[in-house]
């Protein structure tokens, strides 16, 4: 579908588009004037930026915010390259003690047609697979070429099921550096965060093969974006 590969090439379209699965404040850092970036996140403690047709976790940059320093930071993100800023999510406790120095969210693959079956069984939406993808410990993403890790998630228990990988093909049975055993580990609201995913796929008659990256916060999962090509790796 044309329009839905433009919306997704677009983060900011992405989270219009799919406004009921993002609960965070958000702007287009070059189209959002002093007062309303004030009144969006004057009490946020942290912001993200990221291009706005950005991939693999590049040019992404975090901000430590207060009432001191809110137009400092308001300066330097309108000079930057069209782009989204964010609040950072709230994550949820149990994701923190795996890695709290990134978001670290669930990958949903999705297949979905409006018009033909893509299962065997006549299903005309299914959910592929899931995995969790988790930064390395010294970097605000959780992106696999950012240091990152991954790891299949047992989509009937919400539990890690494997060890997890990097792109080098290193395998880890703990996180490096928090020492939090993966395999085995409990993804809080995985069964919502999947029933969130499912809902907006067919509210909004989603088709073809796409990633959707969704974060647990406190409150339950948020959608932080999807990609019309992700990665098959």
């Amino acid at each position: 579908d044309r329009e839905l590969f433009g919306i997704l090439s677009n983060k900011a379209l992405t989270n219009s588009h799919f406004s009921k699965c993002v609960k965070r404040h958000w702007c287009v850092n070059t189209k959002t004037d002093r007062n309303e970036f004030h009144r969006l996140f004057k009490n946020s403690t942290k912001l993200i930026y990221k291009p706005i047709q950005g991939h693999m976790g590049f040019g992404v940059e975090s901000f430590e915010i207060n009432e001191n320093n809110i137009d400092e930071i308001y300066d330097t993100v309108s000079a930057y390259p069209e782009g989204m800023v964010e609040e950072f999510v709230n994550q949820h406790p149990d994701i923190n003690k795996m890695a709290a120095s990134s978001v670290n969210t669930i990958r949903i693959v999705t297949l979905s047609s409006n018009d033909k079956p893509v299962t065997k069984d006549g299903k005309m939406f299914d959910i592929a697979y899931t995995s969790f993808r988790i930064g390395g410990g010294t970097s605000i993403v959780d992106n696999f070429h950012s240091g990152g890790m991954c790891a299949v998630i047992d989509m009937e228990t919400g539990e890690i099921a494997t060890n997890a990988t990097d792109q080098y093909g290193n395998v880890f049975t703990e996180h490096p550096l928090t020492k939090t055993p993966i395999k085995g580990f409990k993804i809080p609201f995985y069964k919502e965060a999947l029933e969130m995913i499912t809902e907006a796929c067919i509210e909004n008659k989603v088709e073809g093969y796409l990633g959707w990256d969704v974060a647990i916060s406190v409150n339950g999962p948020e959608l932080i974006e999807a990609n019309n090509m992700p990665g098959i790796v």
